[in-house]
C-alpha cells in the first residue's frame, strides 16, 4: 500500500505538518477495533433514517448498506485493511466504505458528527458488555450451586456454608 497523505478531519487547522509523536498519540485504531460491530450497527441505522427522511436516495441507501455488509465480512475474516494513518475505527470504516461504494459513502456522515458516532458506539459497547457480564454472572452462580451439590453427593461433604459464602461473593 502506498504511503499517501491522508487528510485528517481536523488537519486544516494547522499550517505545518504535525510531529510524529502527536500523530502516534492521537492514533487509536489499535485500541478501538472492538468498536467496529457497534459502529457498523449505528451506521446501518443512520443510513436507514437518512433514506426514510429523503436525505439520501434509496439507491444510495442500498449501496451503503451493501458496502457496510462487505466491511463487516472483511473485519470478521481478518481481511479488513486497517490503516493507522486514519487514526480510529470510525475513519477506517468511512474511508473503506468510500473505496467500496464511491461518493455515496460520504453521505453516510450527513447529520452525524464523529462525537455522535463515538458516543453511540461506546454506549452500545457498554450495553453489550453489561449483558455479557450478566450472563456470565448467572452461569457462575449455576456452576457454584451445581458444584456444591455434586460435592455433597460424591463425597458426603456438607458444603452449604461455603456455597452461601461463594454466592454472596458473586453478587
Amino acid at each position: 500500500m502506498s504511503e499517501e497523505k491522508t487528510k485528517k478531519p481536523w488537519g486544516g487547522r494547522f499550517k505545518s505538518e504535525l510531529d510524529p509523536v502527536v500523530l502516534e498519540y492521537t492514533r487509536s485504531v489499535h485500541l478501538d477495533r472492538r468498536l467496529a460491530p457497534y459502529d457498523l450497527q449505528g451506521s446501518r441505522a443512520h443510513v436507514r433514517m437518512l433514506a426514510a427522511q429523503g436525505i439520501v436516495s434509496s439507491e444510495d441507501e442500498k449501496r451503503i448498506l451493501e458496502g457496510l455488509k462487505q466491511i463487516e465480512e472483511e473485519i470478521e475474516s481478518g481481511e479488513f485493511p486497517y490503516r493507522d494513518e486514519l487514526e480510529d475505527i470510525h475513519m477506517n470504516i468511512e474511508h473503506r466504505l468510500q473505496e467500496i461504494v464511491g461518493e455515496a459513502g460520504g453521505r453516510l456522515h450527513t447529520g452525524r458528527s464523529r462525537n455522535d458516532q463515538v458516543s453511540l458506539d461506546l454506549r452500545l459497547f457498554c450495553l453489550d458488555t453489561a449483558l455479557r457480564w450478566r450472563t456470565l454472572n448467572s452461569a457462575e452462580r449455576r456452576l457454584a450451586f451445581s458444584a456444591s451439590a455434586e460435592a455433597e453427593d460424591l463425597f458426603g461433604i456438607d458444603v452449604e456454608a461455603p456455597a452461601v459464602l461463594l454466592h454472596d461473593y458473586i453478587k
